[in-house]
């Protein structure tokens, strides 16, 4: 009986390791997203601006 026991202990012990793995990987995930996402933002936001200052050139330049 006691084999039996110190089995089911280890497989639930690797299953729990199994999930908080899986949770883990799938929050640096995110992680990996968001900065991503806040790059693509900031190069938009400069992308942006540069559109605006050779506007401001190029009406500057007509002047």
């Amino acid at each position: 009986m006691a084999p039996i026991i110190v089995i089911l202990v280890v497989i639930v012990a690797i299953v729990f390791w199994c999930i908080r793995t899986v949770n883990e990987f799938n929050k640096k995930e995110i992680r990996v997203q968001e900065g991503l996402s806040g790059v693509e933002v900031a190069l938009t936001k400069r992308y942006d601006m540069l559109t605006k200052m050779l506007d401001t050139a190029k009406g500057y330049m007509e002047h």
